[in-house]
């Protein structure tokens, strides 16, 4: 699995490298979207936080269509809402680096090529879903 040299470490050792980046970034990326949620679950507690909160995505958001017209409920459902799609995306994104990195340990080449092919399926997606969300239908 040894390929030419990229900056004096061969393609193994940089493939684990950057897999274990991933991994840091993943378990990172989950606490910070479990304190986010805490945060907003304090908030509906809170009446002043939630009108403070509510008041600073408005704010935000000034120009969008839609923002304001939500009541503060909906605005915390939809932070919510995003909040679980970051948390599924870290999710998959820890599973594919962890896929990544036994197969590099063990040599596996099948384990690559799903590591390989998932990502480019959902890097693939990604784009659609950015173009239909940037520029419609």
């Amino acid at each position: 699995m040894a390929f030419n040299p990229c900056c004096c470490i061969s393609a193994k050792t940089g493939a684990t490298i950057l897999g274990v980046l991933d991994i840091i970034v993943s378990v990172l990326g989950i606490f910070n979207v479990l304190s986010n949620a805490g945060s907003i679950s304090k908030a509906q507690s809170d009446p002043n936080l939630k009108v403070h909160l509510t008041q600073q995505i408005r704010n935000a958001y000034k120009g969008y269509p839609g923002y304001e017209t939500l009541d503060d409920e909906e605005i915390l459902r939809t932070l919510y809402a995003s909040l679980i799609r970051m948390l599924v995306v870290y999710i998959v994104n820890l599973f594919l680096s962890s896929i990544l990195i036994h197969g590099i340990l063990k040599e596996n080449t099948k384990l690559l090529k799903v590591h390989l092919i998932i990502c480019g399926a959902l890097f693939c997606m990604s784009l659609v879903v950015e173009i239909f969300y940037t520029h419609g239908p």
